[in-house]
């Protein structure tokens, strides 16, 4: 299986990754190789898993870029929602277990300001149900492991799981509120 990171190495999606891998690897009983593919602002990447076959061997892990692309781009290589199938949110912002204290930018700022750092793992478009739900659980089982909690607490995220459902609904909303920002300031990369 592989799992494409379309960042660097070393930072934190491909932190992420390769801690989910190998715990992956070891649920789904099969090699986990974490695949960098940075570049175009997480397109390269994220093209490849789109155009990938939707059999369960390529996923790719994803952050708010992926949200906010569409906006911000006159054109990408593939739609951001019909050519992926959503498998599980990773991480979120919550309020930090290490400063329970300290409000969230959503608890503290002006009102409607929201800024959640996340990271989900997604598959090619039409990847079938049962393969879709089989990743779910494992990508859960792996995010519910304390190890995995503690090592990736450590490192400032917090593991989290949800419903291929959940993860879906969590994306549209995030492509309107940023498609919203972006068509207001004006941003374009193109």
């Amino acid at each position: 299986m592989r799992l494409v990171v379309p960042f660097t190495p070393g930072g934190g999606s491909d932190i992420v990754a390769r801690a989910i891998g190998n715990k992956l690897g070891d649920v789904l009983r099969r090699q986990v190789v974490v695949d960098n593919r940075p570049g175009g602002g997480i397109t390269i990447g994220s093209d490849l898993v789109a155009k990938s076959a939707p059999d369960g061997n390529t996923v790719l892990i994803v952050t708010i870029a992926h949200a906010v692309n569409p906006s911000l781009h006159k054109t990408l290589p593939y739609d951001t929602e019909k050519d992926f199938s959503p498998i599980s949110l990773v991480t979120t912002a919550q309020r930090s277990r290490f400063f329970p204290e300290l409000p969230t930018i959503a608890e503290a700022g002006p009102p409607g300001y929201e800024l959640v750092s996340w990271q989900g793992i997604l598959a090619p478009g039409k990847t079938p149900r049962e393969i879709v739900n089989h990743l779910n659980a494992a990508i859960v089982t792996v995010l519910n492991m304390p190890d995995l909690k503690e090592y990736l607490a450590g490192r400032g995220y917090d593991a989290t799981g949800s419903t291929a459902e959940r993860f879906a609904g969590f994306i549209s909303s995030e492509i309107q509120r940023w498609g919203k920002l972006v068509k207001s300031i004006g941003a374009r990369v193109d």
